[in-house]
C-alpha cells in the first residue's frame, strides 16, 4: 500500500506544480458556469421564479386548499387559468407551464398533470413539491374521514377543522411538510450549468491525467518504475489512485464555489458522495479506453477533447437536454454525461438521496467495467 501512496502522491505533485493546472480545473469551469447559466436564464444572471398556471377541474374544498399551498409557494409565481387558455399560453411560451388538477371525488385527492416548457429544467423539482404538497392534503383528508366517523361532522367541515391550527381542536393532525421552500432549491440554469460544467472539466482533467500514462511510456519513465521493487498492477493502482484523488479535489473545490458564489444546492451529500465516485471511475476509465487506441498523449488529447465536447453537447452539458431532436435525445441515452446530469437532477431536488439515483449510478458502473477493461487490455508499455 505504501508504495501505491508513493506512486499516488508523485503523480500529485507532478499536476499541481503546472499553473495552468488550476485555471483548468477551477477557473474556467466556474467562468463558463456564469457566462451559460445567465443567458440561458436571460442574459442578467438573475433567477426569475417560472409563471405557472394552474387550472382547476376539480373545484372542491380539497383543490381549494391545494392551490392556497401553491399560491404561497416562494418557488413560483401562479395564477388560475382555464385549460384552453393555459394550453395556449404554454403554445406561445409566455408561461412555463400549468397545474391540471383534475376533478375528483369530494372526499378524494386529486390526481394533479404538470405540463411545461422543455427548456425548463426546474420541473422536477416543482414536480416533487407539488408532490410532497399532495401528500399534505392525502393526510388532511384521511384525517377528515376519521373525524365525520367519530363525531357524525359533514365532510367539509371535518376537512376545514383538520386544516385549522386553533388550540381548542381536539383530535386535528398535525403535518410536517416533507420539503419546504427553502429546503428545496431550484434546478434552474445557474445550477444545472454549474453541475454540467464541472463534469465537464473534471473529464477533461482526467483526460489531461490519463494522458501521463502514454508519456511515461515515450519518456521511458515507466520502465525506470519497473525496475523498482513496484509491480505493474501496484504502479497502476499508484496512479489511478491518484486520478481519482485528483478527480474528487476538483470536484469537491467546484462543489464547494458554486455553493458559494451561486448559491447552487447539491443535495444529499452521501449521494454526491457515490455518484461523484462513480462518475469518476467511469471518467478515468474512458481516458484509459482512448489511450489504448492512440499512440501518444497529443493524439489522446485531440481525439479525447473531441469525444468529451460532442458527448458534453448530446448529455445536457450545455443546455436542457429536451430542445434537442427526439432522435438526438435516444442517442443522448449512450453517453455517461447524461446519466450523471439524471443523478445530479435527482438529489438538487432537495429530496433525492441514493436510493434515487440506482439507475445513473448502474450505468455509469456499466460504462466503467467497458472502458476499463477495454482500455487495460489495449494498453502496452512494453
Amino acid at each position: 500500500m505504501r508504495k501505491i501512496w508513493t506512486l499516488a502522491t508523485m503523480e500529485w505533485k507532478r499536476l499541481f506544480k503546472k499553473p495552468q493546472s488550476y485555471l483548468i480545473m477551477f477557473g474556467m469551469p466556474l467562468l463558463f458556469t456564469f457566462v451559460f447559466g445567465a443567458l440561458f436564464s436571460g442574459g442578467d444572471g438573475e433567477r426569475d421564479l417560472p409563471q405557472v398556471a394552474i387550472v382547476d377541474q376539480d373545484q372542491s374544498i380539497v383543490s381549494e386548499a391545494l392551490m392556497e399551498k401553491i399560491e404561497g409557494s416562494e418557488l413560483m409565481e401562479v395564477g388560475p387559468m382555464s385549460r384552453e387558455e393555459a394550453e395556449q399560453y404554454l403554445a406561445d411560451q409566455a408561461i412555463t407551464g400549468y397545474l391540471l388538477i383534475e376533478p375528483s371525488s369530494a372526499d378524494k385527492v386529486p390526481d394533479v398533470t404538470f405540463s411545461y416548457l422543455p427548456a425548463f429544467e426546474g420541473a422536477s423539482v416543482l414536480s416533487s413539491w407539488v408532490d410532497n404538497r399532495l401528500k399534505e392534503i392525502e393526510i388532511r383528508t384521511a384525517a377528515a374521514s376519521k373525524f365525520q366517523s367519530l363525531t357524525g361532522t359533514e365532510w367539509e367541515e371535518s376537512f376545514s377543522r383538520m386544516g385549522d391550527s386553533g388550540e381548542d381542536v381536539e383530535g386535528t393532525v398535525q403535518t410536517v411538510n416533507a420539503a419546504t421552500d427553502e429546503e428545496i432549491a431550484t434546478m434552474d440554469n445557474i445550477t444545472a450549468r454549474s453541475a454540467g460544467f464541472t463534469i465537464m472539466f473534471v473529464m477533461i482533467a482526467m483526460l489531461s491525467s490519463t494522458g501521463v500514462l502514454l508519456e511515461a511510456r515515450k519518456n521511458g519513465v515507466w520502465y525506470r518504475l519497473m525496475a523498482t521493487p513496484a509491480s505493474k498492477f501496484e504502479i497502476m493502482l499508484g496512479y489511478l489512485l491518484a486520478f481519482f484523488l485528483i478527480g474528487w479535489v476538483q470536484f469537491g473545490v467546484l462543489m464547494a464555489a458554486s455553493s458559494l458564489i451561486f448559491g447552487v444546492y447539491w443535495g444529499s451529500v452521501l449521494g454526491n458522495i457515490v455518484l461523484v465516485s462513480a462518475l469518476l471511475l467511469c471518467t478515468i476509465g474512458l481516458g484509459l479506453f482512448i489511450a489504448g487506441f492512440v499512440e501518444t498523449s497529443e493524439q489522446q488529447s485531440i481525439y479525447g477533447n473531441v469525444i468529451i465536447f460532442s458527448t458534453c453537447m448530446l448529455g445536457g452539458v450545455y443546455w436542457p437536454i429536451e430542445i434537442m431532436p427526439e432522435f438526438m435525445q435516444r442517442i443522448a441515452d449512450f453517453v455517461p454525461q447524461t446519466w450523471a446530469m439524471d443523478g445530479f437532477r435527482e438529489l438538487t431536488t432537495g429530496a433525492g438521496a441514493v436510493s434515487d439515483i440506482l439507475m445513473p449510478l448502474a450505468v455509469l458502473t456499466a460504462f466503467t467495467v467497458v472502458f476499463l477493461a477495454v482500455g487495460m487490455k489495449r494498453i502496452r508499455f512494453e
